[in-house]
Parts: C-alpha cells; structure tokens; sequence
C-alpha cells in the first residue's frame, strides 16, 4: 500500500501543512509527484496537489481517507521545481498550495481537471469560443489596435554597427551555460540597440546547447517589441507570454511549453512560473522597475525566484539594467557568485562626487528663458549630449492633466477598476 502527501487547495493558514492519503490500487500508476487529485477534507471535495509518495505514513492508515480520483496523468511539477516552490513557500512566507497555484495551467480552478485530462481538445474548444469579456470586447479591442498602430511611429530598435558578438564578457555567460553552471550577471552601459544584440546572441548561444531561453520584461509593450525583433530571426520558435493574451493563447502557449515544443519565451513576470524544460539561460531585463515585485496578498520577488531558478537548474541569470537598484547593486558587489558586466567597458565619469545646482525660478527672465528647461539647463543638456551622453531628466509630476471633464456634462472619466480620474498625457 502507498501513501501520497497532498497538499489542499484551502485558502487559510490553518490547512497549509499536507496531509496523507492512501493511493487505490487502480490509480497507483497515475499518481505522481506533481499530479492533481480529487480527495475528501472534511465533508467536502477539494483539490490537491501530490508532492511525494511514500510506502508508509505516520498516521494510522484506518484514519487515513483514498484519494477519489487523479486529473490525467500529467505532473504539473517535477523535483527541481518542487524544490523551488518549497523555497518560495519558507521564503515569502505564504503557504505550499498557494505557491503551486502560480505553477498551475491559465484556466479557471473548475475546469483544470478537464484540461489536464485532455488538453488538446480543451485548447480547440477554448480557442473556438471566445467567452466573457473576450467576446464582448473583441471588436473594441482590434478597432484600438489598429488605430493605435496606424499612429504609432515605427521607430524600432536603430541598428548597431558594435561586433558584441565577440565581446569576451559574453563569452563568460556563454560557458556557464555549457558547463551548466550557475552564475549572476549585471549587465549595464548599453544602449537599446546594443541590448537587443546582446539578447540575439545569448538565445542563438542558448538554441547551440539545445536549451530554452526566458526573457522576462516588467511591461507588456517591451515584450511585445522583444518578441518581434527575436521573432524575425527566430521564427516559430518563440512564444509570448503576458497578461494581456487572451486565455485562450496563454493556455496554448502553457500547453506548448509543457511538451517542450517552445525554445523561447518572452514575457512579463509570470511567465518565470512557466514549465520550461532543460532552461538554458534566464534573463530579466530593466530590474529597477518595481513591476517584478507582487506586494498584494500573493508576496514574491521575481528577480530574488530568478537566482534560485538558477542554481536549482545549473544555467546562467542575466540581470539587465543602465540603472540597478542599490540592493541588487551591493548584492552583486559582496558575492562571489554574482558579477557586475560593464558590455561597452565605458569608465564612468562621476565616482563619489555630485555636483548640485539649484536655479531660483523667481530671478530669471520669464521673457527671454522657458521656465521649464532654463538656458542653464538648456546649455547644460547639450553639453551632454554634444560628448555622446545620455542625459535623464526627472519631472515632478506626469501627465498633462490631472483629469479631464467633459464640456457638454461635466462627466469626469475614470478607470472602472480603481476609481481614479484618467491623466492626460500630452
């Protein structure tokens, strides 16, 4: 007789700790770490998640209740990520089922069961019917689409003439991903261009090793721009992944991730919770944007789950950033395990010393200087800009307007989720 821990699918505190059941015999070779079960708690039916199976419990079995029946025989999660979702649950603090449930398939709790039973016929009939606000939005949301790309400049990423694909410095990521080898890397001082290359390079190293790249970026428009650019080199190979896809294309691209059909994944945040296999490289571009920490009930750091995805899995993290946060700065600074990357070996100019200018708004010329950008100021950018710099101008406040009101009615638009007044952006 063998015995499978689960773990119930309870929202509260109190049932955080797992529990033993006894395995039926016509399900014995079903259930697996990682497989999603039916069970009694209680008087009720819940789901659970099996994260081992023993020949013996603590528990004696005639107290012990049988497993009513498995979902398919899919595992959600195998040893190395059960390793990472024990980690995560000790380290944010928040309980082993509610972790899981960041691993689980993009469709509603009701109808997982039917989708791990039969998850080709179940994306067929997703992607057939579109439900909810899919369907009722649909003709809003491809009207926005395509005005906001008939106004929408085609700039794209400028070209750039640097050969980094000879850079010695990637030559180092480049061999912990053969050696499979953990190892951080802050990469910093380069310009759009030159990070899009950089990003190429690394998947084209990555796809020679028979790996799979994740690229992760905090906001949806950067992963759509990422997406494209690596999708004209790396046609059908890649998926995207974000909160903006509609349910059915996220099941799919799960569902394609999961049977290891994908090489690169591009997205946002969650998509670090995907079920890639044999991972090649993690990398996490802009890691100052507050976007990858989740600071409401579900508590995560996605740059902190990153690190640990990569020593569990043996493969390189590359932190991308012109501007880290101080932590992730120091963090990088006081271990041995983690390293800073200049790619342009550019020196800085400033070390230690900051010079500060106040300009009194009162004193000067109204007539004859912008109160906005003074000459001051006016002379001082082009400075800048004259020696090849960048220069980063910090504003009070964004916007144009605070709120907007109608003429006709006074109406004041605001976010139906929030309730705060649109601004303006001019």
């Amino acid at each position: 007789m063998n015995y499978a821990e689960v773990y119930i699918d309870i929202k509260t505190h109190e049932v955080s700790q797992s529990f033993d059941y006894i395995i039926p015999h016509n399900l014995s070779s079903s259930i697996k770490p990682g497989s999603v079960v039916s069970v009694t708690f209680g008087n009720r039916k819940e789901t659970g998640y099996v994260t081992r199976i023993k020949s013996s419990s603590s528990v004696d079995p005639g107290n012990l209740k049988y497993i009513n029946d498995v979902a398919g025989d899919l595992s959600i999660f195998e040893t190395t990520r059960l390793k990472l979702i024990f980690w995560m649950s000790a380290y944010f603090i928040q309980s082993v089922s509610k972790i899981i449930s960041f691993f689980l398939p993009p469709v509603h709790e009701k109808k997982l069961t039917l989708f791990l039973k039969n998850p080709d016929k179940f994306i067929k009939q997703v992607s057939a019917l579109p439900t909810g606000k899919e369907g009722y939005h649909a003709g809003i949301n491809k009207t926005l689409k395509s005005t906001r790309e008939k106004h929408r400049e085609k700039t794209g990423y400028p070209s750039c003439h640097k050969d980094l694909y000879s850079n010695s410095k990637l030559d180092q990521i480049k061999a912990c991903m053969r050696n499979e080898m953990f190892r951080g890397f802050l990469l910093k001082n380069m310009s759009p261009a030159e990070k899009m290359e950089v990003l190429k390079e690394l998947c084209r190293a990555s796809l020679h090793f028979k790996k799979t790249s994740v690229i992760l970026s905090p906001e949806t428009d950067d992963v759509q721009e990422i997406y494209e650019n690596l999708n004209r080199e790396f046609k059908g190979r890649v998926c995207i992944y974000h909160s903006d896809k509609k349910q059915s294309e996220k099941i799919s691209a799960w569902h394609d991730v999961f049977f290891n059909r994908i090489e690169l994944i591009v997205g946002t945040r969650s998509a670090i919770f995907l079920p890639f296999h044999s991972p090649g490289i993690l990398i996490l571009d802009d890691i100052h944007s507050i976007s990858y920490k989740e600071a409401t009930i579900s508590r995560y750091d996605t740059r902190n789950i990153a690190l640990r995805i990569g020593k569990l899995f043996k493969i390189p993290v590359v932190f991308i950033s012109n501007t880290p946060p101080v932590e992730m700065f120091y963090r990088f600074e006081s271990s041995g395990e983690l390293e800073i990357v200049d790619v342009n070996g550019k020196e800085e100019r400033y070390t230690g010393f900051i010079e500060r200018r106040v300009i009194d708004l009162k004193k000067i010329d109204r007539y004859r200087e912008d109160i906005h950008i003074t000459n001051e100021l006016h002379r001082a950018i082009g400075k800048e800009v004259n020696e090849g710099n960048r220069v980063l101008v910090f504003l009070n406040r964004r916007g144009y307007s605070n709120f907007l009101v109608c003429k006709k009615c006074g109406s004041i638009p605001k976010c139906p989720k929030c309730n705060i007044s649109y601004t303006f952006h001019k």
